[in-house]
């Protein structure tokens, strides 16, 4: 499914979101990403699924200074367990948990926003 219509100004962009492909404006992925609207974090991003995710998943993005994370969770949306939101809390750190999907087109919103956004998208 294609993201949106418009192009953001940002440098980079999610173009396209289904399970096991994502497509930036750069490039494709077949595995999990995180992504800021200047950089690719991350092209092989460990987890592979929502239930792999742990702590230690996020130990990289919690030490980076950004507004909002959003995390997609696959095809479908998923809640995290507690101690994974109290690694956010005590880092300070605003977390969203949708969709990969969802986290796409709502990373290409905020970015074009001019907001210091990361998506760490499960590719699934």
């Amino acid at each position: 499914m294609n993201i949106n219509l418009e192009t953001p100004s940002t440098r980079l962009y999610f173009r396209h979101y289904e399970p096991g492909l994502i497509t930036t404006n750069k490039e494709k992925y077949t595995s999990s990403i995180i992504m800021t609207s200047k950089d690719l974090v991350s092209s092989n991003w460990t987890p592979k699924s929502f239930d792999e995710l742990t702590v230690d998943s996020f130990s990289d993005i919690l030490k980076m200074d950004i507004e909002v994370v959003l995390l997609g969770t696959g095809s479908k949306q998923h809640i995290p367990s507690n101690d994974i939101f109290t690694a956010f809390f005590k880092h300070q750190k605003s977390v969203d948990f949708m969709s990969s999907h969802a986290a796409c087109s709502t990373f290409n919103i905020l970015a074009d926003e001019g907001r210091a956004v990361l998506a760490a998208i499960i590719v699934e």
